[in-house]
């Protein structure tokens, strides 16, 4: 398992990173079928993938509910367990049965810095902004060293702009670039974040690296990280 995370933040998210980390994981499960946190792992990667636009179509996300319910019928005290799968359901669009899994998660496990992360996420999805914002940085006092915490930078970031604290907002999102290299998201957030501080020139470099990081970056990524905020600093890229 431990195999599957690394190959995917070490390679940068992409469509062929997340294919291999899927077949990875596959392969656990096909060794040990009884391996719960293996399925919510997966489950929580092809949920993040699907929503991400890494993966296309109905059946990476059915295959991702399945396995979030397999996992959670397998091992339903089991913190891990709860956080991954909960957080996988939130991405499916499930937000008000995460917030019960994550908030379980937490109950099992107070130091348990992906639910906390999790959870934070989940309730920005739900556009509790404050209480999101507090538990991501939960999360991130918990594990501050902890090789997802580009993503749970960048999230923080996206929550901080929702609260208008940009300068916060600008911290994080730096923060989370620093802490991943090849984590295009992050790019485009910090060029949002540089965007509504008016500086497009420095939005532009920003959304220029991430489309280094992800050549196949399109307007519609973009979009789904910034709304239309960056369509003119996309659009001088040729975006």
């Amino acid at each position: 398992m431990r195999q599957a995370s690394s190959a995917l933040f070490s390679a940068g998210w992409s469509e062929d990173a997340v294919e291999a980390s899927v077949r990875l994981y596959c392969e656990a499960i096909a060794l040990d079928p009884k391996l719960a946190l293996a399925r919510a792992q997966k489950a929580l990667l092809m949920a993040l993938a699907s929503r991400w636009g890494l993966l296309k179509g109905d059946a990476p996300r059915e295959e991702a509910r399945a396995d979030a319910e397999m996992a959670l019928e397998m091992e339903p005290t089991k913190s891990e367990v709860l956080g991954c799968a909960g957080c996988a359901l939130a991405d499916l669009g499930d937000t008000e049965r995460a917030l019960s899994l994550l908030e379980r998660a937490i109950e099992e496990n107070p130091n348990n810095a992906q639910a906390w992360s999790a959870l934070g996420a989940t309730q920005l999805l739900r556009q509790k902004y404050e209480p999101g914002v507090e538990s991501l940085r939960r999360g991130l006092r918990i594990s501050p060293t902890d090789y997802r915490r580009s993503v749970w930078l960048t999230a923080l970031a996206g929550g901080l702009i929702r609260l208008e604290k940009p300068d916060e907002a600008l911290a994080a999102a730096q923060s989370a670039c620093r802490a991943d290299s090849k984590f295009y998201p992050a790019q485009i957030v910090l060029a949002l974040v540089l965007a509504k501080l008016g500086k497009e020139a420095e939005a532009v470099k920003a959304l220029t690296e991430a489309r280094r990081i992800r050549p196949r970056l399109a307007i519609g990524e973009i979009r789904l990280w910034a709304g239309r905020v960056l369509d003119r600093p996309a659009a001088s890229l040729g975006l």
